[in-house]
């Protein structure tokens, strides 16, 4: 029997094989569908953006996404409108008014800073609570009715983590969209720029420290382990630090973005491994030496501005770095 791709709505889509390939389960269909495009349009919203949100639609497991305009989205068009009626548009019509009101005070009020510091101050750890909370829940010990009330909080949990994940996104990624196109306008490569950027981001390098910290242990216990069983037995005093670097890494999927995906917990040999790979590296005098090298070719009066958006990138890191595993 043929399969037959048909558009799932007007407009343009397109298939999206960056973060769900094909075959997602209905449980993960459910999820996206319920939390992207909400996250997605209370971002364009509060930022300024002339844009309603990111449709989201499944075919066959496939999924395919669409930027949905403010003005005529569910009405098909074949061509562009004419540029003399989207200037019109964006002129008189009252949403798209207030969108580029909200846009210009975007830029002067820069408001990823506060989110920032509030991810930083009370939003992870509430996130991680709650993640925490049904992670410990005993499930041999519940009855049919429990369980079943445990897996709807699980949902509830994930649709509503979802949905900050995706708003999240223009706090995390805008600073750094920012730093990269504003330098890049003083004519610096965007990979030296990003190499500015090395060690921003604590929520990333916290693992190798760990690792080597239990590393440490090992070689002070003269022990030589092979297996992550092995490597717990070695002493009380590692069998609770490789629990505690477990603690909030064993469920973090890595194969795919579904419920079907693989945890590091199921992977025994993939946790010992990531733990006895782990090292202590301080680059912080390379990146200093290397910032001091591009500020010396940035233009002597843009260099105030070059420093701010740097540190804002740099500050924004840790939130994109942590923002997918926490939410």
């Amino acid at each position: 029997m043929d399969v037959v791709f048909e558009p799932p709505g007007p407009g343009q889509w397109a298939l999206d094989r960056s973060h769900m390939p094909a075959g997602c389960t209905p449980l993960v269909q459910s999820l996206m569908l319920a939390s992207e495009p909400v996250g997605m349009r209370r971002l364009f919203r509060e930022l300024g953006a002339p844009l309603d949100t990111i449709d989201m639609r499944f075919v066959h497991g496939y999924m395919y996404s669409r930027v949905r305009p403010l003005i005529g989205a569910d009405r098909p068009a074949k061509r562009p409108p004419p540029r003399f009626l989207m200037k019109l548009g964006v002129r008189l019509h009252p949403e798209m008014r207030r969108r580029s009101r909200t846009a210009a005070e975007v830029l002067q009020k820069e408001p990823w800073k506060q989110v920032i510091h509030d991810w930083h101050h009370g939003m992870k750890q509430r996130i991680q609570d709650g993640n925490l909370a049904l992670q410990d829940v005993d499930l041999a010990a519940l009855g049919e009715g429990e369980l079943m009330a445990h897996v709807r909080a699980c949902y509830d949990n994930c649709a509503r983590n979802w949905e900050t994940h995706f708003w999240l996104h223009g706090y995390d990624l805008g600073p750094l969209g920012q730093y990269l196109f504003e330098a890049g306008e003083w004519g610096i490569d965007p990979v030296e720029l990003l190499s500015l950027l090395e060690g921003a981001s604590p929520s990333t390098t916290g693992p190798a420290r760990e690792g080597a910290r239990i590393r440490r242990l090992v070689a002070e216990a003269g022990a030589e382990p092979s297996t992550l069983d092995e490597l717990r037995a070695v002493s009380p005093d590692i069998r609770v630090a490789v629990d505690e670097y477990l603690r909030t890494r064993a469920w973090v999927l890595f194969s795919r973005y579904d419920v079907d995906g693989v945890t590091l917990g199921e992977r025994a040999d993939l946790a010992y491994a990531s733990i006895m790979a782990g090292e202590e590296r301080d680059v912080a005098a390379d990146v200093a030496a290397r910032t001091a090298a591009v500020r010396d070719r940035i233009p002597a009066q843009h260099r105030a501005r070059f420093d701010e958006v740097l540190r804002q990138a740099r500050d924004a890191m840790d939130l994109r770095d942590e923002n997918g595993p926490t939410t």
